[in-house]
């Protein structure tokens, strides 16, 4: 089964799948050794959508399953694996759980790179005047995806949630920072040739998470 059957909704949650030669763009390992993965289809493997959209996804594995695949140890980003488990969600974000399936695979294809997208087409809000955070529909095909968006602003100072991002025409976009090793340092104001990383949703909110201190380029 590819991503994007999961992400369109062509399967109910519950449902058991199988994703066969995928590429893991994110690990992260908490402190109780619990793993969460973010993985996309090889590059321009649309399946019947424009590429990138729906093609991506998170997986998690509690410690206590993770450690019964010996393939989960030292897995990294550019790894191209396949894996069974049942769809789930998350906090909004659609993702495989109860895994009992986890092995590396070959032969898989393109490594996907960051898509360039619009920050409208992906913001966090896309109206200052309505009270909460209003993303339009196209954010929801671009969950669980490698996204980069270019010439921004930061709107907000860092703080402990990260900051937010705007292209000067009324949408803004939360830059977190849950994925890198320090919190970025960003003031009110300053300018970004470029921000990258996988946007997904935490609480029901859509937010572009960098991988690297680098996927933030001034």
């Amino acid at each position: 089964m590819q991503i994007q059957q999961i992400q369109d909704e062509s399967v109910v949650f519950g449902s058991l799948v199988t994703v066969q030669e995928v590429f893991v763009t994110v690990v992260n390992v908490s402190g109780a050794q619990n793993v969460s993965l973010y993985v996309q289809e090889p590059q321009g493997e649309g399946n019947g959508h424009p590429y990138p959209e729906r093609a991506g996804l998170a997986i998690f594995l509690p410690a206590t399953v993770a450690s019964t695949f010996p393939d989960v140890a030292g897995i990294a980003a550019n790894d191209c694996i396949s894996v069974t488990g049942e769809v789930g969600s998350f906090g909004g974000d659609t993702q495989i759980v109860n895994v009992t399936l986890f092995v590396l695979a070959s032969a898989c294809g393109a490594v996907p790179t960051p898509a360039l997208v619009s920050l409208a087409t992906i913001a966090t809000d896309n109206d200052d005047f309505l009270i909460g955070e209003q993303p339009p529909l196209s954010a929801e095909a671009f969950e669980g995806v490698l996204v980069m968006v270019q010439d921004v602003a930061a709107t907000t100072s860092s703080d402990q949630f990260g900051f937010r991002v705007t292209d000067g025409f009324g949408s803004t976009l939360k830059i977190g920072d849950f994925l890198l090793a320090a919190p970025p340092v960003v003031t009110a104001g300053d300018s970004f040739s470029s921000n990258s990383g996988v946007f997904h949703q935490f609480n029901n909110i859509f937010e572009l998470q960098p991988r690297t201190q680098d996927e933030i380029a001034p």
